[in-house]
């Protein structure tokens, strides 16, 4: 599984640690501290609990709620970072995933 596939509030195991993702870039360790997960990164599930992505509507249209979340949770990660515009634009397009997603 993918990252930008993932909800939020997901555990996964990436290089051997066991991380939450918080935001639609970032993903906090266990035991403290945050990360970027590059986009091309595989993931391992917990405790071999299968990690699925959100099944999309009929309409394939996603609901208000996510789309919400997602652009709250980009608004934090921004917030919250010493950002130059590369990091800014790879930020909009990964919220852009997530609301595809």
């Amino acid at each position: 599984m993918k990252f930008q596939h993932l909800p939020l509030g997901t555990r996964f195991v990436y290089q051997g640690e066991i991380f939450t993702k918080i935001s639609p870039l970032v993903a906090s360790v266990d035991g403290g501290g945050q990360r970027m997960i590059p986009r091309y990164a595989s993931l391992s599930p917990v405790d071999g609990v299968e990690i699925t992505a959100p099944a999309k509507t009929k309409s394939g249209l996603i609901e208000l709620d996510r789309v919400w979340l997602a652009l709250d949770t980009l608004e934090h990660t921004l917030a919250q970072s010493v950002l130059d515009a590369e990091v800014v634009k790879l930020a909009v397009a990964q919220c852009r995933e997530t609301i595809r997603a």
